[in-house]
């Protein structure tokens, strides 16, 4: 408080003033000041200095204008906010150029809407972001750099951003009443399947397209043309795998190992499937099936699946298992002490293998691991070290998976966009692309029409390329591209 009143508030006791008694009120008002020197006397001396009653300063606030000091943000143009209300908005209606005879409709200027859970309404701490928003920045940040470089080739797109806050009573809203939703010929998103399952039925008899990042469910809304998966089901992964060893080994070569559990043995109709149909029908016998418990690795007569009574040493053994950690790692141990000195095995494992945390790297190299991905980022790709690169500067992070996925759908689907119209998905099949963390090799999922078979009826568009990754030097590798 002293150092903010006047500098006049301490000032030297005069020489005339009287002493004062013993009792006195002034002498309390004298305080004790510090020693300075008097070259008159050359000596040092204190100084005594006394309070005196005067008027305290005041300070006085005042409102500066924003214009003139505007605060400090953080990349102020990474997300421009367009304000709304109260301001003119552009008019997100466009008129249609042209209509070719598909029925497919063209525009100069095409309405684009994401759908992604930001959870803009709960301001939280930085170091505690939604895992769900932060898929939905990440996934944002991707296709924003997507924009970018479409408008550099001439694109024309209205992009509009709708927090779903991951919630289907806020996406049922959206759907009822934003416009920008209704204008969209194309919609990006949601993230989980609920809100997706709602986008999907909304879209269907449109036309519009809804284009799911994320989602690998096989029946999120079936018979719907309008609806393109990114994300492969899990029978594409399976098919994939069959669809590979099919290539490089013969019959009596696989092995499948489940557990005894419903829903891995059920999986092994589509390695079924797969393989009557790579075998064009004429063999219809199953393949190689081996059921175990997880108590009963032990006593399991592996042994016997490993002969050398064939063309090759070499057994391939896949496992379509990813629920228990401890299970996988015994099972595998158990397959490598089975095999003799001049006796090989090649293993396939599910995607999920890559996040396990306890199992031996060692059992990974020495049985030939291989898993399938929907994504690989390959680390010596110089296009994606320079996007990584782009990626840190603007935005001041290291881009996550769902930042190139982003990134990669905006630069197809808008450039579909352009060159096929609103009916685009017909097209697709004609146009596989490599992206920075995958190949988008679009196909349509069909079914039998009871009503006419030679007009099948198309279920979904998926992506059915799937990376078969080798771990091979303690990392994993493609083997398919």
């Amino acid at each position: 408080m002293l150092l903010l009143t006047s500098c006049e508030l301490l000032k030297p006791v005069s020489d005339a003033a009287p002493a004062g008694k013993e009792g006195d009120n002034r002498q309390a008002e004298v305080i004790q000041g510090s020693r300075v020197y008097n070259p008159q006397t050359d000596a040092w001396e204190t100084v005594q200095q006394t309070a005196v009653s005067l008027p305290m300063d005041t300070v006085v606030w005042r409102d500066t204008k924003e214009d003139l000091y505007p605060p400090i943000v953080s990349k102020p143009d990474a997300f421009p906010i367009q304000q709304t209300d109260g301001a003119e908005k552009p008019d997100v209606r466009t008129e249609p150029t042209r209509v070719d005879a598909n029925g497919s409709v063209f525009y100069d200027t095409y309405n684009v809407a994401l759908l992604l859970p930001l959870f803009a309404d709960q301001p939280t701490p930085s170091n505690t972001l939604d895992p769900n928003a932060l898929w939905g920045l990440h996934f944002l940040s991707g296709f924003r750099m997507g924009l970018d470089e479409l408008a550099t080739q001439g694109h024309k797109l209205q992009v509009s951003v709708l927090d779903t806050r991951a919630n289907e009573l806020t996406t049922a809203e959206l759907l009822r009443n934003n416009a920008d939703l209704k204008a969209a010929q194309l919609i990006v998103g949601p993230y989980k399947r609920e809100n997706v399952a709602q986008v999907a039925e909304h879209v269907r008899n449109t036309q519009q397209v809804l284009v799911s990042p994320y989602s690998a469910a096989a029946n999120i809304s079936p018979a719907n043309p309008n609806y393109i998966q990114v994300n492969p089901t899990l029978e594409t992964h399976c098919r994939s795998i069959m669809e590979y060893v099919y290539d490089k080994f013969e019959r009596d070569a696989i092995v499948f190992i489940t557990r005894q559990d419903t829903a891995e043995i059920s999986r092994m109709q589509f390695f079924n499937d797969e393989y009557r149909r790579l075998n064009g029908g004429k063999d219809t016998t199953s393949l190689t099936h081996l059921k175990v418990s997880s108590a009963g690795i032990e006593k399991m007569d592996i042994i016997r699946y490993l002969d050398n009574n064939r063309s090759s040493d070499t057994t391939v053994i896949i496992i379509p298992s990813w629920a228990d950690e401890s299970y996988i790692g015994a099972l595998l141990e158990k397959i490598f002490n089975s095999l003799d000195t001049y006796q090989a095995a090649i293993v396939f494992g599910m995607p999920q293998w890559m996040n396990f945390e306890q199992l031996d790297l060692d059992l990974y190299h020495e049985l030939n691991l291989h898993i399938t991905s929907s994504t690989f980022l390959d680390p010596m790709r110089t296009d994606l070290l320079d996007f990584r690169m782009k990626f840190f500067e603007r935005f001041g992070d290291i881009p996550r998976e769902e930042a190139y996925n982003g990134y990669s759908i905006a630069l197809y689907f808008c450039d579909q966009l352009r060159q096929h119209g609103t009916r685009f998905q017909y097209s697709m099949e004609k146009e596989p692309r490599n992206m920075l963390h995958t190949r988008f090799a679009f196909k349509k999922v069909v079914r039998t029409n009871p009503n006419d078979r030679e007009l099948p009826i198309i279920d979904r568009w998926e992506n059915k390329f799937v990376n078969i990754l080798r771990y091979q030097d303690y990392q994993f590798i493609p083997v398919n591209r």
